[in-house]
């Protein structure tokens, strides 16, 4: 019988960076592609960056009662200083609720009223780069560092959203000038650690991610970061062990229960991988791919019954999930349910034509149900897209 391709598993899950998120990989037999995404998780430090907020709001407070506003402003006009004073705290509150676009209206008419008013070119920054206008919000950045040059906020928030732009060269610059202004603040250790991963400064980053945690050694977003690099150097121990850290202070951290699940299936942790992606589903029942991984799991412990069950909840919730069809077509062939498994293997050939495993597990088994014709067919396809090893069965089945 001709031996079939098992199964894929779906590439490393949403690697948070701090507010944003990139891809990573799997490394195992069944190759993904390891690049930047471009989804960006930007809730997950609002909340922190609100509490700032009351911050600059208080100033302005104190800069009104004492006029001192006046002359950094450039307003000679106490009812004008009242009006700005007026929109800025609007601008505030409207960023506090996430009303981003409303928050730049009230502070474009701040600004307009007081060009040199830098706390409100500061929180137009945030609001830019919290609706994802991310060169507006260096622009503002840029007007407040001109205007004051030691506002270590200003240049943490540029160099922040220089890496959404991935340019992370100028980001380290943005993060070094934060650590030399103020040398414990932890989470530009963490930034810097980023930007000089993609920058391929792998030894810096984890230098970064260390320092982080040893400032604060509750930094969750750190010990994942570490842990993804730790991964991608091949220290699978390291990395599950500060996924686990990550996890001890944020329980619902599901990114590092996904990626230790991954890092667990390679190292034939099989009911850890499960104990893992079940967790993600807890969390998050529309996860398509943590079906798919957990069914990739269960496979692995011959729970055959409970495998095609989880890919097919995962191609319930994403139709177009070729890999989740590719592995439930795998385990109906280990079931002999070989129209089943050609079903599949189609439905992974019309997703993804490339997919030169599809096309030999599709070939392999046409030839087990006597349909030789397609089956070599099929083989001949996978050798013409790069699968050398189809060779082997033409010789064998096909002459």
């Amino acid at each position: 019988m001709p031996v079939l391709l098992q199964c894929k598993f779906k590439k490393m899950k949403k690697i948070i960076i701090s507010i944003f998120i990139f891809s990573s990989v799997i490394a195992s037999h069944c190759q993904t592609v390891y690049s930047p995404a471009n989804d960006i998780a930007m809730m997950d430090r609002f909340a922190a960056e609100a509490m700032r907020l009351q911050y600059y709001k208080d100033q302005a407070k104190e800069q009104n009662s004492r006029f001192s506003i006046l002359n950094k402003t450039g307003l000679r006009n106490a009812d004008d200083l009242k009006t700005t004073y007026q929109y800025y705290n609007q601008g505030i509150e409207k960023c506090r609720v996430q009303e981003f676009d409303s928050a730049v209206i009230y502070l474009d008419k701040a600004i307009k009223l007081s060009p040199e008013f830098i706390s409100a070119y500061y929180i137009r920054g945030l609001s830019k780069q919290y609706s994802r206008d991310f060169k507006g919000a260096v622009s503002d950045y840029n007007k407040v560092i001109k205007r004051s040059a030691d506002f270590v906020d200003a240049y943490y928030n540029r160099g922040l959203t220089k890496c959404y732009l991935q340019n992370y060269e100028a980001a380290i610059a943005d993060m070094n000038k934060v650590i030399n202004l103020n040398p414990d603040f932890a989470d530009a250790y963490n930034i810097r650690g980023v930007a000089k991963r993609y920058a391929a400064d792998n030894t810096g980053a984890l230098a970064d991610y260390t320092k982080a945690l040893a400032l604060n050694s509750k930094n969750t977003d750190a010990y994942y970061n570490r842990g993804n690099i730790k991964y991608f150097l091949k220290n699978d121990t390291g990395a599950i062990n500060d996924y686990s850290a990550a996890i001890a202070f944020n329980t619902g951290f599901i990114n590092a229960y996904f990626n230790r699940g991954i890092i667990k299936a390679a190292l034939r942790d099989f009911e850890g991988a499960i104990s893992d992606n079940s967790k993600v589903i807890d969390i998050d029942p529309k996860n398509a791919e943590a079906f798919n991984n957990r069914g990739i799991a269960k496979n692995e412990l011959n729970d055959y019954k409970g495998s095609i069950a989880d890919y097919t909840l995962a191609i319930e919730l994403d139709q177009g999930f070729a890999d989740a069809y590719f592995n439930r077509g795998a385990v109906k062939s280990k079931l002999e349910d070989y129209p089943g498994a050609i079903r599949d293997y189609t439905k992974t050939i019309e997703m993804s034509p490339g997919n030169a495993d599809a096309w030999l597990n599709r070939g392999a088994v046409n030839i087990v149900m006597g349909q030789k014709s397609k089956g070599c067919s099929d083989l001949n396809k996978a050798v013409e897209l790069g699968l050398l090893k189809a060779r082997e069965l033409i010789k064998k089945y096909c002459h």
